[in-house]
């Protein structure tokens, strides 16, 4: 469940840009989307849950990491699979931050930066 309010989405929709991934079949219908800010802040990134395990996320994922040089969220600490996802895309976990959700869960922040060295 988005803990956002209203405010933060009429504020933050004009810093962002949306990824989409719409279905195979034709039907225009969103299977996958990332949504980031200007400054590299990955804000929402979801797929939907009929359409995982079949590399969707890994492929929104790249589009992202090639669109920009560094990239960092937060997500739930105890969000096993979106922390071994975002590891397996090339994410590392910077730091954990305590209670920084409602009802005092705490976040891991994790961070991409593209290899400059090549």
């Amino acid at each position: 469940m988005l803990e956002q309010t209203r405010a933060y989405f009429e504020t933050e929709d004009r810093r962002q840009t949306a990824y989409l991934l719409l279905s195979p079949n034709g039907r225009d219908a969103v299977v996958a989307f990332g949504v980031i800010r200007e400054d590299g802040y990955l804000t929402l990134f979801t797929v939907a849950p009929d359409h995982r395990r079949q590399g969707l996320g890994t492929r929104l994922m790249a589009a992202l990491t090639d669109d920009y040089d560094a990239i960092t969220l937060h997500t739930r600490a105890t969000n096993r699979e979106a922390i071994e996802f975002c590891e397996h895309t090339g994410f590392s976990v910077q730091r954990r931050i305590e209670d920084y959700y409602r009802g005092g869960t705490d976040a891991l922040e994790l961070g991409f930066e593209r290899d400059r060295s090549n």
